[in-house]
């Protein structure tokens, strides 16, 4: 017999890392920044059990299953959300965080990620059995293998909303600009952004496999 098991609870902040997916994956924060938190837990479980059987001299059987869970959230940490700004949305049931805002000139940014809370959890099924017999010079194996994942994924992208402020001129050509922040002051973006649907997705794969071996000594070396 034989068994291992391997258990992880574990969670980072990144205090403002809320801007985007290259923020999230490390591509580092701009000074300019003001995202909000981003709470990253993280669950792995690992186990694997295993038996190997002696029939006879000649006949051997070893079974083994394994387990793997892994379970991960992408959450924005809420400052102040939509209800405290009098922010009223659409999409309220899916998220009440308040819109993501860019100045596209001085690269300035605040606000949560674009999308809202999205989490993983995949389970991963593995059951394998080989079965060995040995006559005099001649060996032979043969088994299979069965696998089974379970995927479930919330992925709902630029559910948050996007709000991007540009320069724009104030009146015919040769008149000074409104600023991209004097556009977010009086409430003009120049791009919006935001999405609805269904978000949620459940995949279940199945794989088998199997396998025959043969193997003959002409001599004992």
């Amino acid at each position: 017999m034989l068994g291992r098991l391997f258990w992880s609870n574990f969670s980072s902040l990144l205090p403002f890392g809320g801007g985007g997916l290259p923020v999230e994956f490390g591509s580092g924060i701009s000074p300019f920044d003001l995202n909000f938190p981003f709470f990253l837990p993280v669950n792995n479980r690992f186990l694997t059990v295993g038996e190997t059987h002696v029939f006879s001299p000649r006949w051997v059987n070893e079974a083994r299953f394994g387990y793997v869970h892994i379970g991960n959230d992408l959450d924005n940490v809420q400052i102040v959300s939509s209800n405290d700004l009098g922010i009223i949305r659409p999409n309220s049931n899916v998220t009440t965080n308040i819109y993501k805002f860019q100045l596209a000139a001085s690269g300035f940014q605040i606000g949560p990620a674009p999308f809202a809370n999205q989490a993983q959890v995949q389970n991963n099924f593995t059951a394998v059995d080989t079965v060995s017999f040995s006559r005099g010079h001649h060996q032979i194996r043969f088994g299979g293998q069965a696998d089974r994942v379970n995927l479930d994924k919330n992925f709902p992208q630029l559910f948050n909303g996007l709000g991007i402020f540009v320069p724009t001129p104030t009146g015919p050509p040769g008149n000074p600009l409104l600023s991209d922040f004097q556009n977010l002051l009086i409430g003009a973006p120049g791009v919006v952004g935001g999405a609805s649907g269904v978000f949620d997705h459940e995949a279940r794969l199945n794989s088998v496999a199997r396998f025959s071996q043969g193997c003959y000594n002409v001599r004992q070396r």
